[in-house]
C-alpha cells in the first residue's frame, strides 16, 4: 500500500491523471472491502493527488467525506468543534485506538480544505484554525505552527481581524519557544514582525527583525528576513500615506 500511495502521489506531481487513478484503484482492490485506517489513507492520498492535479471539486468532498468519518470514529459531530477550543472537544471525544493519529489525520484534512479553499481565492479561516485545534489536541507542534502561519495569512486578508492575526502570531511563537522548534523559529517571528507591522506597531516590527537576525544564519534565512523586512517598510510607507 505504501509503494501505490508513492506512486499516487508522484504520477499527480508530473500531471498524470491516468497514473493517479490506476494506483488508486489498485490500491482499492488491494485493500477489497475492508474498512480500515490504511483505506482512509488511501482517500486522503487520493484527496491530495487530486489537489495537485488542480481537481479541486473532486478532493473537497473526498477530504470532507474523511473528516466526517473521523467525527463518527470519535462521537463528535462539526457543531462539537465549532466555536470551542481543543480541550472542550477532548471532553466529548469517545474513547478510541490510537486517538493521537486521528486526531493528526483530522487536522491534515482541514489543512488540505484550507489549501482548496484559497486555490479558490476564498479565505481559509476555519478550515486553518480548526486544523490547529486538532494537531494541538495531537500534540503535534510542528504542524500546529505549520497550520497557524497559513491561519495568520489569512486573517491578514481582512483589516478587522488584525488582532486575531497577532494573537494568532503570539500563540504560533510561543509554541516555536516552549518546544525549541529552532528550524522554524525565523519563518514564525518574521511573520509575526510583519503582523506587528500591519498592527499599526511598525517599531515593534523592525525591533523583532533585529532581534532575530543572528539566528538567520543560512541563504534562505536571510532572504526570508530581507523580503519581510521590505514588507514591513511598504506597510509603514503606506501607513504614512493614509
Amino acid at each position: 500500500m505504501s509503494l501505490l500511495n508513492k506512486q499516487m502521489i508522484s504520477a499527480a506531481t508530473t500531471g498524470d491523471e491516468r497514473g493517479v487513478e490506476g494506483a488508486y484503484e489498485a490500491g482499492q482492490q488491494y485493500l477489497g472491502s475492508a474498512s480500515n485506517e490504511a483505506r482512509s489513507v488511501l482517500q486522503y492520498n487520493y484527496s491530495v493527488a487530486q489537489f495537485n492535479l488542480a481537481n479541486y471539486d473532486i478532493a473537497k468532498p473526498l477530504v470532507e467525506d474523511l473528516i466526517d468519518k473521523y467525527y463518527c470514529r470519535l462521537g463528535i459531530t462539526a457543531k462539537d468543534t465549532f466555536g470551542v477550543n481543543p480541550d472542550e472537544i477532548l471532553s466529548k471525544v469517545t474513547a478510541v485506538d490510537n486517538p493521537h493519529v486521528i486526531y493528526h489525520h483530522v487536522g491534515d484534512c482541514f489543512l488540505l480544505l484550507g489549501y482548496i479553499s484559497n486555490k479558490r481565492k476564498k479565505i481559509a479561516l476555519f478550515e486553518f484554525t480548526n486544523a490547529m485545534k486538532f494537531y494541538r489536541m495531537a500534540c503535534a507542534w510542528r504542524s500546529y505552527v505549520h497550520a497557524g502561519q497559513e491561519a495568520v495569512d489569512n486573517f491578514l486578508a481582512k483589516a478587522e481581524l488584525f488582532d486575531v492575526a497577532l494573537n494568532c502570531s503570539e500563540s504560533i511563537v510561543s509554541v516555536v519557544n516552549a518546544f525549541k522548534l529552532n528550524e522554524l523559529l525565523v519563518p514564525v517571528r518574521a511573520q509575526y514582525a510583519v503582523v506587528l507591522a500591519w498592527c499599526g506597531r511598525v517599531d515593534d516590527a523592525r525591533a523583532e527583525l533585529a532581534r532575530i537576525e543572528s539566528y538567520a544564519t543560512s541563504d534562505e534565512g536571510s532572504a526570508e528576513l530581507q523580503n519581510q523586512r521590505n514588507l514591513i517598510e511598504e506597510i509603514a510607507a503606506a501607513q504614512v500615506d493614509e
